[in-house]
């Protein structure tokens, strides 16, 4: 989670610093609720003997459920972890990883110089960065935890794997391992984190940062001053350095310490003393603000590590009280075990002597010597009744005789069939006496013949209601209520120290068949629900089993918890009579004690708030000689000092008051001059801006003008100057068709006559249509342009198309003179610069405006340098087309490059007049 971008640039613009991420804040919950869910389901587990487990293990379902759930926590713990580690590797691929969690010889130095500040021996505390000493050690401190936990964990889970490649003593040490850095875990987590995010003075009641994500800047610059400075270096260019600030010092946005600056390797500022107010504004809580309390809240904190300390101390002295105990039930049980084998051994070599010894004959016709060998084996043996049986399992004789079971096949019992098989002796569990049919176990020794061969057996019955086994393990019953049995692979009970239980089942059926089956001692605490007397009742016992070697048979050791366990029970009994008085006396001594202090500082307090009132009359009374008394004498030497300060203030502000009263009087003096010289500037501009505004209109009446004139003149030269020349023209045709005398002497004078009249009118009609053609009046916009562009581009042997877009319209005479002139002289310039071949003429008539678009395929030109009026070939043509759009409020747009042609294109807004309604203020030619 250290690995949280740090935001650069505007980091500081807002008043809380984004520290975290959403994504970051998320895996620290998950991550805790996952450890303390471990906690919560581990630890019972462990001490499955306190009254908080079982009741935890019954919550949850039972044992098989609190390990189920630990183990999907343990996945979801791995998980987190391996994606923690994803993200780290990431952000090295990225190149965004910085290294802010890495533990440094500087992390080493803070912790020893915090130590000296905590002494008085530094004034000033460590300056961490991102990320201090005790926040380092404490993620380290969870990774090596997580990575211990693990391991542990995994070896625990699967220790049948494990123990293929690792010695099988590691599995009992992982065990250890794993329940003391849980123990440690949840300890530090107690102790340590617990103050930090809640205790501690500067978050109480709540650290709020892993909830929001944010951290206020004061906080910022109080905790971290050197990530807080290298966040405002990041942010130089935007914080503007005054004349008189220092290299090295960065100004502080928004609220900061007091004078707006932090020194760069300096030590924090501290807010100004007596504040109540918290950062942003809000008010503190009552313990924030009573020392009393912080005091309290201190010793108890100490204390509660103590006492945690010694609790720790005091159960782990339990469990090992505990560990003692089930150490000796185990060794008893194995000893009893022990005992009843050898019995069982004994059994065996009795049958085993006869079995072996040369006079023992099964093949020969005499039957004596062997009924001699089983009266001796009854004789000297524990057994009820003991028999011989041949190669088949078939009775042959029994001591005591019984006939009814000579002949009987024997052979299908277990332990027999094991026996004859095997040719080695064989112990039966529970099974029925031969002649009787009562409860027994049975002892198996093979009898061979003189091949070597089995040629029989000698087999003894011990009827259980007749032998008392329960001798053999009478001092295994420790205690009041301590009672042994002897059980078999089945879990059924042989012998008891405890009346009533013989061939009843085991509740621990299942774990003693497993035991006996692994020869593996065991012992630990039984918390299931036991019937007795009929009735369910909760019983917890203390358990050791041992099994035997030779038999199929084991020896449980039984006994009450609260007997056995006694001792542990007192040892924590005395802890907690003897932590929670001392906790309560710790508590009362810190509370008397932070009473003596706090009322010297009190009056301290009281003199404080007079002063700050401004109540410097009153002296500040002494304290002693203590501390306290110094700081006592101290603030009166400042009420001294400071009564002097105001006296000599108050002299000087009278002064002031005189010079900024004569100062206020030239102000206002300068005020009313600028009010003045402004007044005249506003009336300046408005003048301007009228002017402005009449040069505007006057330009429009210019080119108005210049039309109106044009069309006068072509009017009269139409109406008067073509008249005359045209009747010229007809004298002298008619002067031409004189009497034939005359004729020859006028003909070739009249015929040059003629021809001149005749070439001056059609100069004057070509004249008349360049200054404005009629068509233009009469016919409208299109017909006036197809005309100039046929006249002008088809006779010097330019192609030329027109394209009329949307519904044709008369437009106001503005417009269209405009759009008239704009082409005519993109016309002009294709057919005198451009050297176009081919022309393009569009006309597109919309409903709130007109284009007008003229390509051509010629040369073309650098817009550019043509459209600059200071440079070497300024275009004055294209600049007058710009500025008759311009003037109708429309735009003009040319593109054009060397030996790509030309494109002009014009766009001319409409008023509300347009169109066939609009008045037209044109004489038309009759």
């Amino acid at each position: 989670m250290h690995q949280a971008a740090e935001k650069g640039g505007n980091a500081l613009q807002a008043e809380d610093y984004v520290r975290f991420n959403r994504w970051h804040r998320l895996g620290h919950w998950l991550l805790a609720g996952c450890f303390l869910a471990l906690v919560a389901t581990g630890l019972p587990q462990k001490f499955n003997d306190a009254g908080l487990s079982v009741w935890i293990i019954n919550a949850l379902g039972g044992i098989d459920n609190a390990r189920f759930f630990h183990r999907i926590l343990a996945c979801i713990f791995i998980s987190q972890s391996l994606l923690h580690l994803a993200e780290i590797g990431l952000s090295i691929l990225r190149r965004r990883f910085r290294p802010s969690m890495v533990i440094t010889l500087h992390d080493f130095l803070d912790a020893f110089n915090m130590l000296r500040y905590s002494v008085g021996l530094i004034p000033h505390k460590p300056q961490p960065d991102r990320y201090d000493y005790r926040q380092k050690f404490e993620y380290w401190g969870i990774v090596f935890g997580a990575i211990i936990m693990i391991a542990t964990g995994l070896m625990l889970w699967f220790p049948t794997y494990i123990t293929r490649v690792l010695p099988g003593e590691l599995v009992p040490t992982a065990k250890e391992m794993h329940s003391g850095e849980a123990l440690l875990a949840l300890l530090v987590i107690v102790v340590w984190h617990i103050y930090d995010v809640v205790l501690s003075p500067s978050v109480f009641p709540l650290d709020t940062v892993m909830i929001t994500g944010r951290m206020s800047r004061e906080r910022l610059l109080e905790e971290h001053p050197r990530e807080y400075a290298r966040l405002l270096a990041s942010e130089a260019p935007a914080f503007p350095r005054t004349p008189e600030q220092p290299p090295g010092v960065l100004p502080v946005r928004g609220r900061g310490p007091p004078g707006g600056r932090i020194q760069a390797g300096a030590p924090a500022a501290a807010e100004a003393a007596g504040e109540v107010a918290g950062p942003g504004g809000a008010r503190t809580g009552a313990i924030r603000r009573s020392l009393q309390w912080r005091v309290l809240i201190l010793v108890t904190i100490g204390m509660a590590g103590t006492l945690a300390a010694f609790s720790v101390s005091s159960l782990l002295a339990v469990n090992e009280s505990i560990d003692r105990t089930l150490d000796e039930r185990q060794a008893l049980a194995q000893a009893s075990a022990g005992h009843v084998d050898y019995v069982v051994r004994q059994g065996l070599t009795v049958l085993e002597e006869p079995a072996n010894g040369e006079g023992l004959d099964l093949e020969d016709e005499d039957a004596e010597p062997e009924r001699r060998a089983l009266r001796r084996i009854l004789s000297a043996s524990i057994f009820t009744r003991v028999y011989l049986t041949d190669a088949d399992g078939e009775v042959l004789w029994t001591e005591p005789l019984y006939p009814s079971v000579l002949g009987v096949n024997i052979g299908f019992s277990p332990h027999t069939e094991a026996a004859l098989d095997s040719g080695r002796p064989s112990v039966s569990g529970l099974s029925t006496a031969l002649a009787s049919g009562e409860p027994a176990v049975s002892m198996v020794a093979p009898v061979r013949g003189v091949s070597g061969q089995v040629a029989g057996l000698i087999a003894g019955d011990i009827v259980l209601s007749e032998t008392d086994l329960a001798e053999l393990i009478q001092h295994a019953a420790v205690g009041g209520t301590g009672y042994a049995q002897i059980v078999d692979g089945q879990g059924t009970v042989l012998a008891s120290t405890l009346p009533g239980q013989l061939l009843e089942k085991s509740d621990h059926e299942g774990q003693i068949a497993k035991l006996i089956e692994e020869k593996r001692a065991s012992s630990g605490t039984c918390h299931g629900c036991h019937e007795s007397a009929g009735e369910e009742e909760r019983e917890k016992e203390v358990m050791a089993f041992a099994p035997m070697e030779v038999a199929p048979w084991g020896v449980l050791i039984r006994q009450s918890e609260d007997e056995a366990l006694a001792p542990a029970d007192r040892l924590r009994e005395r802890a907690l009579w003897f932590g929670v008085p001392a906790f309560g006396l710790a508590l009362l001594f810190a509370w008397v004690t932070a009473r003596s202090v706090l009322r010297p500082v009190r009056v301290l307090t009281a003199a404080a708030e007079k002063i700050s009132a401004g109540d410097l009359s009153q002296a500040v009374p002494s304290l002693g000689e203590d501390e306290i008394g110094s700081l006592a004498r101290t603030f009166e030497a400042m009420r001294g000092r400071l009564k002097e300060s105001r006296d000599s203030i108050e002299a000087w502000g009278r002064q002031l008051e005189e010079r900024v009263q004569e100062r206020t009087r030239e102000l206002e003096a300068s005020r009313d001059h600028l009010r003045k010289v402004a007044g005249e500037n506003a009336a300046l501009f408005e003048e301007l801006r009228r002017k402005e505004a009449a040069r505007s209109e006057l330009l429009k009446k210019v080119i108005r003008a210049q039309e109106e004139e044009r069309r006068r003149i072509a009017r009269e030269l139409h109406d008067e100057t073509s008249q005359a020349l045209t009747a010229l023209a007809v004298g002298m045709e008619t002067a031409a068709m004189a009497p034939e005398a005359e004729r020859a002497r006028f003909q070739k004078k009249l015929t040059k006559l003629k021809e001149l009249a005749v070439e001056t009118l059609e100069d004057v009609h070509r004249l008349i249509y360049d200054l404005r053609p009629s068509v233009l009046d009469d016919l409208g916009l299109v017909a006036g342009l197809r005309w100039y562009a046929d006249s002008r581009l088809q006779s010097a042997g330019v192609q030329v198309r027109v394209s009329v877009k949307g519904d044709e319209k008369r437009l106001p005479a503005e417009v269209e003179s405009t759009l008239f002139r704009i082409g005519q002289e993109a016309i002009s310039n294709a057919t005198r610069h451009a050297r176009a071949t081919d022309v393009l003429m569009a006309l597109d008539f919309q409903d709130g405006s007109i284009t007008l678009e003229v390509k051509d395929d010629g040369v073309g030109f650098d817009v550019a340098s043509v459209t600059n009026s200071e440079g070497p070939r300024p275009g004055w043509g294209i600049l007058g087309m710009q500025e008759r759009a311009t003037l109708l409020g429309g735009t003009l747009q040319i593109e054009s490059e060397p030996g790509k042609g030309t494109h002009v294109k014009v766009s001319i807004p409409l008023g509300e007049e347009s169109g066939d309604d609009a008045k037209d203020s044109r004489p038309h030619s009759r």
